[in-house]
């Protein structure tokens, strides 16, 4: 097949057109290989795509590890939805070797800013395996950090749930919004109870 034209594509890509017909999007240092009037067989269309996805998904990394810290396997589905599943791995290799990737620390990192919003412990473990942390560093990481279930329940219900304990519909209310952040109901009871009884009873929570 012949290489009929290298067009300009946006976000820095090249089109790589063949007797006439765009067939694929090529990496601009990939592309400058080329020029019109070479002949390209299917082989080398295959190489010539799998090193541009290559070069496509590591960008993609270093842009996304820019903005915030990702954990492997989440970094790991989004350059495989573009790039496939081979330019993924390779990528995410890639940035283990170099320092950019530690799943460890993403988990205790993003375990913290889910304490800060009152998630409790369960919840959290569970948005952390959803973000592809192995179950048992996910809890290592929780075991690190333990968290005073009670005190963060009377934290969110003080913070956002105070004026809601005086009445059915307010307590079921915030009843349910505890247990969606993953209370357990014998912890949200008690911490209810105690706040209706004296208010000031987790004053150290402030």
């Amino acid at each position: 097949m012949t290489v009929t034209a290298l067009t300009a594509l946006r976000r820095g890509r090249v089109g790589l057109h063949l007797e006439g017909s765009f067939v694929c999007a090529l990496h601009p240092d990939v592309a400058a290989e080329l020029q019109p009037g070479d002949e390209v067989g299917d082989t080398r269309l295959e190489e010539l795509q799998s090193r541009s996805n290559l070069l496509f998904a590591k960008s993609q990394a270093l842009r996304l590890l820019s903005i915030r810290p990702h954990g492997c396997q989440e970094l790991y589905k989004k350059l495989s939805a573009n790039w496939g599943e081979q330019a993924a791995a390779a990528s995410v290799s890639r940035m283990l070797e170099l320092g950019y990737l530690d799943d460890r620390d993403y988990a205790a990192r993003y375990a913290r800013e889910l304490v800060r919003k009152g998630r409790a412990r369960d919840r959290i473990l569970r948005e952390l395996i959803a973000k592809g942390i192995d179950r048992e560093l996910a809890e290592e990481v929780l075991e690190e950090e333990p968290q005073d279930l009670e005190a963060a329940a009377a934290q969110v219900i003080q913070k956002k749930y105070r004026n809601s304990l005086e009445d059915e519909k307010g307590l079921r209310r915030t009843q349910n919004a505890l247990a969606r952040l993953g209370y357990p109901y014998d912890v949200i009871r008690t911490v209810i109870r105690h706040l209706r009884e004296d208010e000031d009873y987790y004053d150290d929570t402030e």
